[in-house]
């Protein structure tokens, strides 16, 4: 939930990604590039994904 912020965490999540699809382009292209860069948030929620020990 850390890396992420309110991408994932409800009641905040279904707002910040209905916002995210109605913005104009160039606010897109800059967030969307924040989740998707080598280092962004989505490579971060990764990288805890695979350390995680569920055992």
């Amino acid at each position: 939930m850390l890396v992420c912020d309110v991408q994932l965490f409800e009641p905040h999540a279904a707002r910040w990604w209905g916002d995210l699809a109605q913005m104009d382009r160039a606010e897109f292209e800059k967030r969307a590039a924040d989740l998707v860069a080598p280092e962004g948030r989505l490579a971060a929620l990764r990288r805890a994904a695979a350390t995680a020990d569920y055992g």
